[in-house]
């Protein structure tokens, strides 16, 4: 019991994963505390391995609940994050294209699982006719292969949506119906 009242406390700190390009956007903070939220619970899970292994199973079982906790905390920050980015995205793509016929949906910055979930409900909800212009680009390093396009490619061809490749970092995928 003496063990468990001598709490990990870290020093971790929000600012340590802002980077000077932080301009007080709340997408870039949510991405910052997701960050943080998994720097802890790495921290946490790796603390609770070394107390199992000298079989303090109550010291063990504490720093695994707060390992839960920290990635509770970090999986909601995230998906903050990618609602912000999808709002800020859909009111600046929101005149760029004729809106009577095609819609707009750009997925930078979101990670691979935000953003194929994203498309699925844009796709689901894109009346019959339509075409949706799939906004992905096409890497952010210089040997970058572009995961986000790869993994937007495979949705389209596992999904049998009919699509077309218009640029190096979209793609027009028709409407289903």
């Amino acid at each position: 019991m003496k063990m468990i009242q001598k709490l990990f406390f870290s020093s971790f700190n929000l600012s340590d994963f802002v980077g000077d390009e932080f301009k007080g956007s709340l997408y870039e903070y949510f991405r910052a505390e997701a960050t943080m939220q998994f720097q802890l619970r790495k921290e946490y899970f790796t603390r609770a391995r070394q107390a199992h292994g000298d079989k303090q199973f109550e010291v063990a079982q504490y720093y695994s609940q707060q390992a839960r906790y920290h990635d509770s905390r970090m999986r909601e920050a995230n998906k903050r994050a990618a609602d912000n980015i999808n709002a800020y995205n859909l009111l600046k793509h929101e005149h760029q294209v004729d809106l009577k016929c095609s819609k707009v949906v750009d997925l930078h910055m979101l990670h691979v699982g935000e953003a194929i979930s994203t498309l699925r409900q844009h796709l689901q909800n894109l009346p019959p006719g339509y075409k949706l212009h799939v906004i992905t680009g096409w890497g952010t390093t210089p040997n970058s292969r572009g995961g986000l396009k790869r993994a937007i490619h495979s949705f389209l061809v596992n999904g049998c949506y009919t699509f077309a490749e218009v640029n190096k970092g979209a793609f027009r995928v028709n409407s289903k119906r």
